[in-house]
C-alpha cells in the first residue's frame, strides 16, 4: 500500500498562519496583581524563525500592528488590554502579500471572566474555593497578560 504525503508548504503557497500557542501569564510572571495587562503575539516560520513586517489587526479595534515595529523584539507586537480585552488575526504577510490565519481571541482582563482551572495554572488561587474567593474580591482588578504565537505555514 501506498501512503499518502503531504508536501511541505513553500513559499509560493498562500501565506496561512496557525495559531499554535497561547496562554495566560502567571501571576509571578505578571508581576502579581499590580502587573501588566498586555497581549504578545510572536510570529513564526515554519523553523521557529522569528519574522518582522508581518502585519496583523485588531479583531474588535481594526487597530494594525506590524511585527518588529514597536522595539519589543524581532516577530513581536505587545497591545495594552482593558476589559473584555483583544484579538488578532495576521492579514498580511512580510513580503507584502495577503494572508490569513486562525483567530487569536479569548485574552479578557477581567478575573470574573478567566476559567478556574487557568486561574489555578497561573498560580492565582489553588482550588476552587480558593478562586471563589478570588472572584469575590474582583481578582486582579484588570491585571492579566496574555501571550501567544502564530506560525506561517512555511
Amino acid at each position: 500500500t501506498v501512503t499518502p504525503t503531504t508536501a511541505a508548504a513553500s513559499p509560493n503557497d498562500a501565506p496561512f498562519f496557525k495559531l499554535i500557542a497561547s496562554r495566560m501569564w502567571s501571576k509571578a510572571e505578571n508581576g502579581d496583581c499590580r502587573g501588566q495587562h498586555l497581549l504578545r503575539i510572536n510570529v513564526i516560520d515554519a523553523n521557529g524563525v522569528r519574522i518582522n513586517g508581518v502585519r496583523l489587526k485588531g479583531l474588535y479595534t481594526g487597530e494594525e500592528i506590524v511585527t518588529g515595529s514597536q522595539g519589543k523584539g524581532d516577530g513581536v507586537i505587545e497591545y495594552d488590554l482593558y476589559g473584555s480585552g483583544e484579538g488578532f488575526s495576521v492579514i498580511q504577510n512580510n513580503d507584502g502579500r495577503p494572508a490569513t490565519s486562525d483567530r487569536a481571541e479569548g485574552y479578557t482582563t477581567n478575573s470574573r471572566d478567566i476559567s478556574v482551572p487557568t486561574l489555578i495554572e497561573g498560580g492565582y488561587c489553588a482550588d476552587d474555593a480558593t478562586c471563589q474567593i478570588f472572584y469575590d474580591s474582583w481578582g486582579c482588578k484588570g491585571h492579566h497578560s496574555w501571550e501567544a504565537t502564530f506560525q506561517r505555514n512555511y
